[in-house]
């Protein structure tokens, strides 16, 4: 692609074009090619392969990012007991209390003064039971 058209790329095209004139380059001088011009069957598989791995790698560096934060969401969902449920205690999601004799996970970001059961950021896990008496 002429330098003239790559004013109207977007910074990423522009990037990709970038690397793949790296990579093509690359390919060239570990073959020992000195001139591309002849044939053009040979400069067009060149860049073939050229962006063909710049694609490849963008897919996989798409993908590992995307398992990294898949692996961070999942170190972050972690259970802790806090014991019994108090109105001044901070409670933060995937906090476990009991209160009224079951045992409820905290569902929101952060809840403060919010019973368990009176409101959306409280899941029940664990409802209460008879006393064996009746």
């Amino acid at each position: 692609m002429a330098r003239a058209t790559r004013k109207n790329l977007s910074a990423a095209e522009a990037d990709f074009l970038e690397e793949v004139e790296k990579v093509k380059d690359l390919l060239v001088k570990s073959n020992g090619f000195s001139d591309l011009t002849k044939p053009l069957s040979t400069n067009m598989t060149f860049s073939l392969l050229a962006e063909f791995h710049v694609i490849q790698r963008q897919a996989l560096d798409r993908e590992i990012g995307e398992l990294r934060q898949a692996i961070e969401d999942l170190k972050g969902r972690t259970m802790s007991y806090r014991g019994v449920w108090g109105d001044s205690e901070v409670y933060r999601k995937g906090d476990v209390t009991t209160h009224a004799g079951s045992a409820w996970h905290c569902e929101a970001a952060s809840s403060v003064g919010q019973r368990p059961g009176a409101g959306a950021g409280w899941r029940l896990m664990v409802k209460r039971g008879r006393d064996a008496s009746q």
